[in-house]
């Protein structure tokens, strides 16, 4: 999937959240990751960090074990 397609998939989400209006932050960040790091599960490299947060109602509870699966939706 390209970026493009993730991030506007992800802001859709958030409007569809926030149908009352809201806030929603997305942030990109370069983050290294040096040989040796044993606290990343990456390799050696340079990487984009991107973090998307709203204001929303959330996930409910019940439905977080199956946010990855194939077309769910809540």
């Amino acid at each position: 999937m390209a970026l493009g397609m993730a991030l506007g998939i992800l802001v859709d989400n958030a409007r569809e959240a926030m149908p009352e209006r809201g806030t929603l932050v997305v942030a990109a960040e370069v983050r290294t990751v040096l040989p040796g790091d044993e606290s990343s599960p990456l390799g050696p490299g340079t990487y984009l960090c991107l973090s998307v947060q709203d204001s929303g109602r959330g996930i409910p509870p019940e439905a977080l074990p199956r946010i990855f699966d194939p077309y769910f939706s809540t």
